[in-house]
């Protein structure tokens, strides 16, 4: 039951609305209240009233050209469509739900949006801001329902754009809560992107409202920001944990002899390039060795293609130690 004071106030606002044509853009009080009573009979889950009264009203608000009523009976029509849908969704089983989705719900989630579209182009031609942040609010939760989480976070941006700008904060965090869940929903945009950028970004709007709802008292709506902010929390942390570093192998440069040693030991390489790579000594250091062993090129053949080899490459600090080396062979003989 309506409280006598709300059913007089109506009545009243009724028979004063009756005796004037309303002007575009102004919201009089019967739309406000009619818009409240909207809101307690969804509530209340008389959603199947609540559009009939809604679609009645339509023709009557586009005959007295009350283009604010007629936006605000299609936002009526849109709430109480999804506010249906959600709640039908909510007690249900989850084997129900995978069950070609219910089409009487996709149904249902169609007509919201339409409905919610309308009211938006018509607060968008009257230059009503917060009735346009509303709608958008609602596209946003709709979307998100669908599971569209990109469309859901367009629209949620900028709801929650408008309603700091207007400086209604309480609409800004409803905003903000279902932005979070978006970037919660959604994955990276592209394969550049980084994995830990929509956690970030959820993270960011979930704490932003949460913020917002502590200055309310509406229990209710700070209960859930905190559940949705310790979501962006465990999803943030767990993208952004620092990957486990593979062991790698340590090789030593050896001679290619003991390769098969180190094949028993269990080493193994991923291609013979690998393994020359790894267990060939450099050429140059073999010819090194032989000038400081005192061995020559001519006795041994093998080492002319290393002496070649290490000339034909431009390191001084190696060029530095081949002729110290050779002025000490020279002195030692």
């Amino acid at each position: 039951m309506l409280p006598p004071s709300f059913i007089g106030n109506w009545r009243t606002a009724t028979a004063r609305s009756r005796c004037c044509k309303p002007s575009h853009g102004y919201a009089s009080p019967w739309t406000r209240l009619t818009q409240l009573a909207a809101s307690i009979r969804i509530s209340r889950r008389e959603f199947k009233e609540v559009v009939q009264t809604a679609k009645a009203s339509l023709q009557t608000c586009q005959d007295q050209s009350d283009a604010h009523g007629e936006a605000q009976h299609w936002l009526s029509i849109a709430d109480a469509r999804w506010e249906q849908v959600r709640v039908a969704a909510s007690s249900s089983s989850p084997a129900s739900k995978k069950m070609s989705q219910e089409p009487s719900w996709n149904k249902r989630l169609m007509e919201a949006l339409m409905a919610a579209k309308e009211a938006q182009h018509l607060f968008q031609r009257l230059g009503q801001a917060n009735g346009e942040a509303s709608v958008l609010q609602a596209i946003a939760r709709i979307y998100s329902f669908k599971g569209e989480p990109r469309l859901a976070l367009e629209a949620a941006k900028e709801s929650a754009m408008i309603f700091k700008t207007l400086n209604d904060l309480h609409g800004a965090a409803h905003s903000l809560l279902i932005e979070a869940a978006a970037h919660l929903a959604r994955g990276p945009e592209t394969a550049l992107e980084p994995r830990s950028k929509p956690a970030k970004e959820a993270l960011a709007a979930a704490e932003e409202a949460y913020k917002l709802c502590q200055r309310y008292a509406d229990q209710d709506l700070e209960n859930h920001a905190l559940k949705v902010l310790d979501a962006a929390r465990e999803s943030f942390q767990a993208v952004s944990a620092p990957a486990l570093e593979k062991k790698r192998e340590v090789l030593m440069a050896i001679d290619n002899r003991d390769r098969g040693l180190l094949e028993d030991m269990g080493i193994r390489f991923k291609s013979q390039s690998d393994v020359s790579r790894m267990l060939r000594l450099d050429p140059r250091m073999e010819a090194l060795e032989a000038l400081v062993s005192g061995q020559k090129t001519q006795q041994n053949p093998s080492l002319a293609a290393p002496l070649e080899e290490a000339a034909a490459k431009a390191d001084p600090a190696m060029e530095r130690l081949m002729t110290i080396a050779a002025h000490a062979l020279s002195a030692g003989r």
